[in-house]
């Protein structure tokens, strides 16, 4: 019966999926946990492990014990993304890892995480319906998944009307603003086993700068790092500005550098923080324009070391 569910669902879902009046939020609030947030983070943990996630790592934003963000991937995930790596200059790296986000509020704990459909359409653009049917699956196991949870919400949020797909496909906030692959070049002409090195040394001597998680692609020489920022011009700038409403949109976070074969990127922020909070205006993105310039200084602090 479930079987019979999981078909009817993808049948249903590709068909509705490039409908003009279909739209998409970026994130989902699976639901509602009680009481402490350890024992909340580790039923969740649970959840995803019983249901074939790998946890890449996590962290607090902010360093506020009442957030956590979790980094996860699967085979789904991974598969996909490995298929076009070819393409995009090796940006869909990105798409290999997604989020599961807690924010505590007095009793309450919010537990969601990254639309896939939403996330997914973003990245691959064009391509999406060459992976539509395993996103559909994944999208289906995160919502049955999430049955676990004490109270069960299943509710799409992050914008009032949400984006269609092919909107979300050549997506920017406005004329003259970055796409998905205008992105930052940190550093170029490197090699790609030394620049590792060099990102995983520098680390724990920085005070900007986290290592949430890491991934590898090593036969494409890519490997995708999760970046928290607690210096007071990262994550504490412009968190407070961005999420001042509830759910919280956790789940965009963290920053994200990709090491390449001879070169470290990452994406602009005005196309990944627009993407991420799509009904904000520019009045809020003019208060956040230093935060995000002031990732170089972040970033830089972990290629080429932190200048005091």
């Amino acid at each position: 019966m479930k079987k019979f569910f999981l078909v009817f669902f993808i049948v249903i879902g590709i068909s509705l999926l490039y409908s003009e009046d279909v739209r998409y939020k970026p994130y989902v609030l699976a639901g509602i946990e009680k009481g402490e947030m350890n024992d909340a983070v580790t039923k969740v943990e649970n959840l995803l492990t019983e249901n074939g996630f790998e946890i890449l790592g996590k962290y607090s934003p902010l360093q506020d014990k009442n957030r956590v963000v979790i980094c996860i991937t699967n085979e789904v995930l991974k598969k996909t993304a490995g298929k076009f790596l070819n393409k995009y200059g090796g940006l869909l790296a990105y798409a290999a890892v997604t989020r599961f986000a807690l924010y505590k509020e007095n009793d309450n704990i919010e537990v969601s995480y990254r639309n896939p459909i939403y996330w997914g359409n973003a990245y691959f653009q064009k391509d999406f319906p060459a992976v539509e049917k395993d996103y559909i699956t994944l999208n289906f196991k995160m919502v049955e998944m999430c049955k676990g949870l004490s109270e069960v919400k299943n509710a799409p949020y992050g914008s009032k009307k949400g984006l269609t797909a092919k909107k979300l496909w050549k997506y920017r906030f406005g004329i003259f603003m970055p796409y998905f692959d205008d992105v930052v070049t940190y550093a170029k002409k490197t090699n790609y086993d030394e620049i590792l090195k060099k990102i995983d040394e520098n680390f724990p001597k920085s005070s900007r700068a986290d290592k949430v998680f890491s991934l590898s692609f090593p036969d494409k020489k890519l490997t995708l790092i999760g970046v928290g920022e607690p210096d007071e011009k990262g994550e504490p700038y412009f968190l407070p500005k961005l999420d001042k409403k509830y759910p919280k949109q956790d789940a965009f976070l963290p920053w994200e550098i990709l090491v390449m074969k001879d070169k470290v990127v990452a994406f602009n922020g005005k196309y990944f923080m627009a993407l991420a909070y799509p009904d904000a205006g520019m009045g809020t993105f003019m208060k956040i324009r230093k935060g995000g310039a002031y990732n170089k200084t972040i970033f830089n602090s972990l290629i080429v070391g932190e200048k005091k």
